[in-house]
């Protein structure tokens, strides 16, 4: 939803993402050219915190380590945190994070001037 609607979200909080072709189908939402690059650039205004499982069976980590590493090229404001134990449920740590929900609030300064005077 963030790729094709970059200017309605403030911040991304990613758990589990990904990008490239998985099983025959294309990422969620995503160009058949679905690169880490592409998206990135897409998105790079956006800050964005990635969470992913070292040991995750459903969604490699290397969607995420690329992810972090495109936004990183093109400036993007991310963070990446990794886990290396919690297979597909990298979730149940990540929301556990107390300043988690601190951070993403404190996005709200992010959000384009058409956003912003929709919102009230």
């Amino acid at each position: 939803m963030a790729y094709h609607h970059p200017d309605r979200f403030a911040a991304l909080v990613v758990i589990c993402g990904w990008v490239s072709a998985r099983q025959g189908r294309r990422g969620i939402g995503f160009p058949a050219i679905g690169t880490s690059t592409a998206v990135a650039e897409r998105l790079q205004h956006l800050p964005i915190w990635l969470f992913h499982s070292a040991d995750d069976p459903v969604v490699a980590v290397t969607e995420s380590r690329q992810m972090f590493t495109a936004l990183q090229q093109v400036g993007a404001i991310v963070k990446y945190t990794e886990f290396s134990d919690l297979g597909h449920r990298a979730w149940e740590r990540a929301y556990a994070i107390a300043h988690l929900p601190i951070w993403l609030l404190q996005q709200h300064q992010h959000l384009s001037a058409s956003v912003a005077e929709g919102v009230g």
